[in-house]
C-alpha cells in the first residue's frame, strides 16, 4: 500500500528547500509506518497551492494519480497559499498560485502570465471537490488535511485567522463527499499553546519565516499527524506503529 501526501512546502519540502535548516512534516512519514504494510511518499510541492496540481504544465496530479492503485492512501495538505494572487507573477517566484475563497463551483479565467497559459480558476472548495471525485475514480482513500499552523503568537497565545475559515471549508467538503478530514491546524495550534508556548515555538520554526518547520518541529508535527490519523481513523491507518508524542 501507498500513503502519498500532496500540498506545498509546509508540509513537504526536503531539507534547506526553504531556508536553512527547514523540512516538511512529510519527509518523516516512514519513520513511524510499517514499512512491511506501507510505504510514505512525499509528493508535495514547494511554492504550490492546491489549483497547480490540476493546471500546471504537465499535470501533477495526473501523475500522482498514475501511481496510485485502489486501496492506496491521499493525504491533501492545502490552505497556506491559497489567499495568494491569482494572475500576477511577482510572488516568492513561483508565480500565481492562489483560489478563489469559498466551496461553490465558482471559477474566474486568469491569464497566468508565468506560463503564459489561460485557464479557469476554481474555488478552493472546488478544488477539493474534484480532488476527491478523482480519489473516489481510481478507489483511492483520500483525507484533507488543514495547514500547518505558523509561528503566530498574541498576548502568549497562539493566534489563527485565515487558516480556520479554510479549515471550515476542507471539513464542509469532506461531509459532502464521504472523504476523511483531520484539522491538523487545530490540533497543532493546540499543542503550540498548551504543550510548547511561544519561547519554545522558536525552536520549530524557522528564524526567517513564520510558516517552514525546522527538522525538530516537523519531526513533532509528524508524530502527531500520524498518531491522530491512527487515532480517529484505525481500520485504514493500522499501519502506523504506536507513537509517543511526548
Amino acid at each position: 500500500m501507498k500513503l502519498t501526501i500532496i500540498g506545498d512546502s509546509t508540509s513537504g519540502s526536503k531539507l534547506k528547500e526553504c531556508g536553512d535548516n527547514t523540512i516538511g512534516w512529510a519527509e518523516y512519514v516512514n519513520e513511524y509506518v510499517d514499512n512491511t504494510k506501507c510505504v510514505g511518499h512525499n509528493k508535495c510541492m514547494v511554492g504550490w497551492g492546491i489549483r497547480d496540481f490540476f493546471n500546471r504544465p504537465g499535470k501533477w496530479l495526473d501523475y500522482v494519480m498514475s501511481n496510485l492503485n485502489e486501496g492506496d492512501i491521499m493525504l491533501a495538505c492545502f490552505g497556506t497559499l491559497e489567499r495568494s494572487p491569482l494572475s500576477r507573477t511577482d510572488f516568492g517566484g513561483f508565480g500565481a498560485r492562489g483560489s478563489l475563497f469559498g466551496k461553490d463551483d465558482h471559477y474566474e479565467i486568469v491569464y497566468d502570465e508565468h506560463y503564459k497559459v489561460e485557464y479557469r480558476v476554481y474555488t478552493f472548495g472546488e478544488y477539493l471537490r474534484r480532488l476527491a471525485s478523482r480519489c473516489k475514480e481510481k478507489g483511492v482513500k483520500l483525507y484533507f488535511l488543514s495547514q500547518i499552523p505558523r509561528n503566530t503568537w498574541e498576548d502568549g497565545q497562539h493566534k489563527r485567522t485565515w487558516s480556520i475559515k479554510y479549515a471550515e471549508i476542507m471539513n464542509d467538503i469532506a461531509k459532502e463527499t464521504g472523504v476523511g478530514f483531520l484539522d491538523t491546524n487545530e490540533i497543532l495550534s493546540l499543542y503550540l499553546n498548551n504543550e510548547i508556548g511561544e519561547e519554545q515555538a522558536k525552536q520549530f520554526y524557522s528564524p526567517t519565516d513564520k510558516s517552514h518547520t525546522t527538522p525538530e518541529g516537523a519531526y513533532a508535527y509528524n508524530k502527531i499527524i500520524l498518531k491522530e490519523l491512527k487515532k480517529k481513523y484505525p481500520n485504514d491507518f493500522n499501519f502506523i506503529l504506536n507513537i509517543n508524542t511526548k
